[in-house]
């Protein structure tokens, strides 16, 4: 396991930033991670990712996530959205500004592509919680055809969880409590990466502990895709993160 950052200390600046989170290899062959903070009222216009699949959670303040013909959906600390590729959507901050960490599958480090911008079908937004089911991994994006697999978990003091070996290696992101895991102690908004040959055990150290973990998936068929529809979602809400 490594920790690869803390975002606890954050806080919205005066201008837009995107900072690429450095996962190391291999896990950055598969993936990429970006942290994006944006003052208040700011708009970050509609955009795609044109061959990854977006998965973004928000980390402090509030924010509301467009899509086509203007359409918004308000999010806060905790919420999250699936975006499959190729499907617009941009994010305006809210009165506090917005701080968020975003993963695409495949990775994408190109800059954000507003031209030809064209969508895959009607946006769906999917009020469904961030139900974490406690003791054991959920996955949020449930039976969707997607690139980036999302699983959470809620842990009480004192319990623990297992992370089992798997094929590719996977990030861990502590939302809300703090856990220790492999000797190594993660608080409130700490993201870290898993070694995918070793199995791992999670410690839940605070009363209510958050737990999302996220990993590449094998790339769906284009038919697939096409049956599916690949609809955005929304998830939420989670139990407050610090800084709301």
């Amino acid at each position: 396991m490594r920790v690869v950052a803390e975002f606890g200390s954050l806080r919205p600046g005066k201008t837009l930033s995107r900072t690429p989170v450095a996962l190391g290899r291999p896990l950055d062959r598969h993936i990429s991670a970006v942290t994006v903070s944006s003052p208040p009222g700011l708009e970050l216009p509609l955009h795609t990712h044109v061959q990854s699949d977006d998965f973004f959670i928000i980390l402090k303040g509030t924010a509301a996530v467009v899509f086509e013909q203007n359409r918004k959906e308000v999010l806060r600390a905790g919420d999250s959205v699936w975006v499959p590729a190729g499907c617009p959507h941009g994010l305006q901050s809210g009165p506090r500004g917005v701080i968020e960490v975003g993963f695409q599958c495949p990775p994408d480090k190109a800059p954000l592509s507003l031209v030809g911008v064209r969508s895959r079908g009607l946006p769906l937004v999917q009020p469904a919680h961030l139900s974490a089911a406690p003791g054991t991994w959920s996955s949020l994006i449930g039976k969707r055809k997607s690139r980036i697999a999302v699983h959470v978990a809620k842990l009480r003091r004192g319990q623990t969880l297992n992370v089992r070996r798997h094929d590719t290696p996977s990030i861990l992101l502590v939302l809300t409590g703090g856990a220790i895991v492999g000797g190594h102690t993660l608080g409130a908004l700490s993201l870290a990466t898993l070694d995918p040959a070793a199995a791992a055990q999670i410690t839940a150290i605070k009363p209510s502990t958050l737990l999302l973990r996220v990993a590449p998936t094998a790339r769906p068929s284009n038919q697939a895709s096409q049956r599916t529809g690949r609809r955005p979602a929304i998830h939420g809400r989670a139990p407050r993160v610090a800084g709301r």
